[in-house]
């Protein structure tokens, strides 16, 4: 709602700039006018100034100063003031200059502007209020009467109705314009939303909501290359949770999934923010810890061990579960797959000496 009361008072700026140049071109017109009369000498032009240029430009003036302290101090009826001044100001042109041919028909601006705001009431309201203003100049005003015959007073009115009837039309089309516009732009965005979605698919866990194998292998190949250019250390973690076999035949696999997901949550909370955390396959997890020192990353993952053997959950009947880990540190000049094979070793001896531990066993060789 706030937007749009902001685009109509930018519309409501448009469009009294516009009619402040209608005035100025008015103006001109005037002086030219008179230029015009004295060069030739068809009139004596002295005698007019007062009547043909000054009184109608203060009018107008006056008119578009009211105008500008109430949009500007009441936008409540910032609207209504606007229509307003445009019957006003083609009303002291007609006044102050009914011999020109048509002057009448300036009356159209109201009903114009009203279409501006989209409301079929208000060019409705525009369109009787002028009709009754031109009928009393045309009744009141004996220079417009000598001008106008019953046969242009007619036409006039019916010009009223054909212009409120194209205001009505453009504003039906422009209105059908914006809801197509509107329904592309939402089809847009679920399209983006479904591309994000599958774009999430393919790198997230479900289960866990981790990152996934192929996004891990991809994520460390980019670290990797980054420690080569930059010197950035880098240690990788595998975890394995252990007896997981005997977790599921003993409890079942939704227990398994349980365990899984309260171990993903731990591990997101357990790390620091620039770390990578990945399902790695089954009950596999890794974690590449980025610009951490070898004794910062041993101490991180002796509290992950010790964490997750303390978690209590209540589908196992306080059994605990315990994990093994793997630490390797990234030596340059290596690749991935020796770093991997290092800490898959690593991870190995842990589960064959004893489990629940982490083997740091060389971070150089």
């Amino acid at each position: 709602m706030l937007q749009d009361f902001d685009d109509f008072q930018k519309w409501n700026r448009v469009i009294l700039n516009t009619v402040w140049g209608i005035v100025a071109l008015s103006s001109v017109a005037e002086v030219l006018g008179l230029v015009y009369d004295h060069v030739l000498g068809t009139r004596v032009v002295s005698g007019m100034i007062m009547d043909r240029m000054i009184i109608p430009t203060t009018w107008l003036v006056l008119i578009m100063l009211a105008t500008e302290a109430v949009v500007r101090w009441s936008k409540k009826f910032a609207d209504y003031c606007i229509m307003l001044m445009a019957t006003l100001i083609p009303t002291v042109l007609i006044i102050y200059f009914p011999h020109i041919v048509t002057v009448h028909n300036i009356l159209f601006l109201s009903i114009l502007i009203a279409a501006f705001y989209y409301e079929r009431w208000k060019v409705y309201l525009s369109c009787l209020i002028n009709m009754i203003v031109f009928l009393v100049l045309y009744t009141f005003n004996d220079d417009l009467h000598a001008h106008l015959n019953g046969h242009d007073m007619i036409v006039s009115l019916f010009i009223f109705l054909t212009c409120t009837i194209l205001s009505l039309g453009i504003m039906s089309r422009g209105t059908r314009l914006l809801n197509q516009l509107k329904l592309t732009m939402e089809e847009q965005q679920k399209l983006m939303i479904r591309n994000v979605t599958m774009d999430r698919m393919t790198k997230i866990d479900a289960l866990t909501e981790l990152y996934n194998h192929k996004t891990f292998h991809e994520y460390l190949e980019r670290l990797i290359d980054e420690s080569e250019r930059t010197g950035l250390r880098l240690h990788l973690a595998m975890l394995d949770i252990d007896n997981f076999k005997k977790i599921n035949d003993s409890f079942g696999h939704q227990v398994g999934d349980i365990v899984l997901s309260l171990l993903a949550d731990g591990l997101r909370i357990w790390v620091s923010p620039n770390d990578f955390v990945s399902r790695y396959g089954g009950e596999e997890f890794a974690i590449i810890f980025v610009d951490q020192s070898p004794e910062e990353v041993l101490a991180c993952t002796e509290r992950i061990r010790a964490q997750v053997s303390e978690m209590d959950i209540s589908e196992m009947g306080g059994q605990a579960v315990t994990i093994s880990i793997g630490l390797q540190t990234y030596i340059q000049g290596t690749n991935k797959e020796e770093l991997f094979r290092k800490a898959d070793a690593c991870l190995y001896e842990a589960k064959r000496t004893g489990k629940n531990k982490v083997v740091f066993r060389d971070i150089v060789s």
